[in-house]
């Protein structure tokens, strides 16, 4: 009987990512990780030695044409005494012929240009059939597909190790190495030790970035731009005065600094030991001039001293209260909409066109009004499918002001992006000075959003007012969506009166809303925060949405959530809710990424003070993980005081949520609740999740006054009265 062959090919990607930790483990072959079912191999690489790893797979390509090859780790034959890769051909009876399967990975190898190297592989087989056996190939993908060297096959038992040399072509950018194997019915091929190194045995170190600053001194940001001299190197930083990694953010372009830093800059290449590290502590200023203004993010202290000092802090010696100074020149869009009376953008489009990129203002005269926009979406891919009636991409220093105007529009009115097109820099660097005052946005009943920015900065809404948006809408929007990347927004003195969620940030630093109104036909969230995990490749640290301030606002739904958070470092002082609602502040931290695997969110840092809240079923609900996962050396502590709090079922409920993306992680820790006034006809009550208990630690209740109640102060886990011994209950006072 003639044996069943099948044929096929994986192609192995190396890529920083696809290792566990910051470097390579230090493992002299495969890695076996037994939480993973099936075989997937990845590729982790380090100038001495490629390194074969298992790892989940978020990008493969898999493609077969009956029945998959069976991949094992194989402890008992092995060349380096770990484990070794163990592929098997079909089992007897099967019919396959033919198979192919390939791993992508995100990234390649950047080899050096006009470089001899040495590919080694140790394989062996049991291939006593008609199979061919295994060899290894390198190949160039990138400029073009070249094959650059290929092994010859092995199908003995014994450990052959084979090797091929080979010159990178002066254009080299990016290769592969193929490991391609075709073996029958019952035969066996292992694979172990793969290497990749200089021929001459020499492994160049890349060149020390170089970091220059733009701004340093000034009002403002600073801009830092970092190079090396090696070319095709991939420079990450980072700044809070850790070590650079292959995890750290990669530099793109300039890099705007919006708050002091630290900042550490290493250049990788593969093909090299990675560089010296650079570094340049950088101080930053506030900026009241040219527009909206600029306050630094508090990175290092706590967001209660932040506050203390910023410029919209009205209590703040440096308390900016004067006009904003707008652009010049100054077009009058209802002038504009009068010359064009057919216009589908009532003249916003056409007073765009006559402002230059250095920028201007918008005048929305009341007189004209309402201004209606019935332009259909436009459509634009980037980062994401990103929409709006009138796009206004990679464009800043535009404010639009208005003597009391009404825009309506049934759809999105702006798109706001400065992302993932052909300058990437611009990720690192968006535009910014976006100013709205006076103005009244109603959506018609139809739209879900007024606007959106897909990464902006220097961001603030003076004085309007957003209603009539769809109150049912899908997913989670806001009036107003600024997201992915954006620093800086701010809302003072804004109503919002109908809408899913009156506001919806996601990623964001440096924000706040302050003195605003919250009506009863909100129906969700009157505030939405959310941790921008979809641009977890930005580091946690930086992406993790933090120094938000909500401030004297003054909340009346009557149902839902006043303020719904993922963040860390935010401050909640001085509000006041009344009305029906479920929860007045519902937060849990983000946990774990679920896109880059070694990454962890903070959900710590929160400071709840002087709010007044009425009625509302549950004070402060946390929903998992309010603990500190990033670099901050100062104690994170969550800090809940001096709030009057009436006819509320409950003060703290804790009901962990479980997650697919991070099942595991539930600690609730540090938080210190005291000199707040809790009453009610029952004791408002602290209620747990029994069989999370442990999960909660370092909780301390104490010179609390309790009025109204008619038993002691109890933890109730699902109903059943127990006192944690992770909760400090002292010096509290009973009425």
């Amino acid at each position: 009987m003639q044996s069943t062959r099948f044929y096929i090919s994986m192609v192995i990607a190396i890529s920083a990512s696809a290792a566990f930790s910051s470097q390579p483990r230090d493992l002299p072959n495969l890695l076996y990780d037994p939480s993973f079912e099936s075989a997937q191999v990845s590729i982790a690489y380090t100038p001495e030695k490629v390194k074969l790893y298992k790892a989940d797979i978020y990008d493969y390509e898999f493609e077969y044409w009956h029945n998959n090859p069976e991949m094992k780790f194989d402890s008992e034959k092995t060349h380096s005494g770990l484990l070794s890769m163990r592929i098997d051909g079909p089992s007897k009876g099967e019919t396959s012929t033919r198979y192919g399967f390939s791993y992508t990975g995100s990234d390649n190898i950047k080899l050096l240009a006009g470089t001899e190297y040495i590919l080694s592989v140790h394989l062996a087989g049991d291939v006593k059939g008609g199979g061919k056996g295994v060899h290894a190939s390198f190949k160039q993908i990138s400029p073009a597909e070249l094959t650059l060297t290929k092994t010859k096959w092995v199908k003995e038992s014994n450990w052959t190790k084979v090797s091929a040399k080979f010159t990178t072509p002066n254009n080299f950018q990016r290769g592969r190495i193929y490991l391609i194997w075709d073996i029958g019915e019952g035969e066996k091929v292992w694979v172990d030790d793969v290497s990749l190194v200089p021929a001459n045995g020499e492994i160049k170190q890349v060149s020390t970035p170089e970091i220059k600053l733009r701004g340093e001194g000034d009002e403002g940001p600073v801009i830092a731009e970092i190079r090396t001299e090696t070319p095709n190197a991939v420079i990450r930083h980072t700044i809070d005065g850790s070590e650079p990694t292959l995890y750290s953010p990669e530099v793109f372009g300039p890099i705007r600094l919006h708050g002091n830093a630290n900042l550490k800059a290493a250049a990788f290449h593969e093909g090299c030991k990675t560089s010296e590290v650079a570094f340049r502590e950088v101080k930053v200023n506030s900026r009241k001039t040219g527009g909206v203004p600029f306050n630094p993010v508090g990175f290092g202290e706590d967001v209660e001293q932040w506050w203390s000092r910023h410029i919209y802090n009205p209590e703040s010696s440096n308390y900016f209260e004067k006009e904003i100074q707008s652009p010049d020149p100054v077009v009058n869009v209802g002038e504009i909409w009068k010359q064009n009376p057919s216009s589908v953008t009532a003249g916003i489009a056409e007073a765009l066109k006559e402002i230059p990129k250095t920028g201007g203002t918008l005048f929305f005269d009341k007189k004209y009004g309402p201004y209606h926009i019935t332009a259909p979406l436009q459509r634009e891919k980037n980062y994401y499918d990103f929409t709006g009636s009138m796009l206004i991409l990679r464009r800043g220093d535009l404010h639009f002001v208005s003597n009391g105007a009404v825009i309506k529009c049934d759809k999105m009115i702006f798109g706001f992006s400065s992302m993932e097109y052909a300058d990437k820099g611009t990720l690192s660097n968006p535009p910014g000075n976006f100013y709205f005052k006076g103005l009244t946005f109603d959506g018609m009943g139809k739209a879900d959003t007024a606007m959106i920015w897909r990464h902006g900065c220097d961001i603030l809404f003076e004085g309007c007012t957003f209603r009539n948006y769809d109150q049912d809408a899908l997913s989670h929007p806001g009036t107003v969506n600024i997201t992915s990347n954006s620093d800086n927004a701010w809302f003072r003195n804004c109503r919002f009166l109908e809408a899913k969620n009156g506001l919806y940030l996601d990623g964001i630093h440096n924000a706040g809303v302050i003195n605003c109104y919250f009506g009863p036909d909100i129906q969700h969230a009157g505030i939405l925060n959310m941790t921008n995990n979809d641009m977890a490749p930005y580091s946690a640290f930086q992406r993790n949405s933090q120094y938000v301030v909500i401030h004297g606002n003054e909340f009346v739904g009557r149902k839902g959530v006043a303020m719904s958070l993922t963040n860390a470092n935010t401050l909640i002082s001085d509000n006041t809710a009344s009305g029906e609602y479920d929860i007045f502040v519902y937060a849990q931290g983000r946990g774990k990424s679920n896109i880059v695997r070694n990454l962890r969110y903070n959900g710590s840092g929160y400071r709840i003070i002087g709010n007044v809240v009425e009625n509302a079923e549950t004070f402060l609900q946390l929903g998992r993980d309010i603990a500190q996962h990033t670099w901050h050396s100062f104690n994170m502590k969550n800090v809940v005081r001096d709030n009057n709090v009436r006819g509320n079922e409950c003060f703290l409920k804790w009901s962990p949520v479980t997650d697919p993306h991070y099942p595991d992680y539930y600690l609730i820790e540090n938080i210190e609740f005291r000199n707040n006034y809790i009453s009610g006809e029952q004791m408002p009550q602290f209620i747990m999740d029994k069989d999370k208990r442990e999960c909660m630690r370092n909780l301390e209740i104490y010179k609390n006054t309790f009025s109204g109640s008619r038993r002691p102060l109890k933890v109730t886990p699902k109903g059943e009265a127990v006192i944690n011994p992770n909760i400090d209950f002292h010096s509290n006072t009973y009425k």
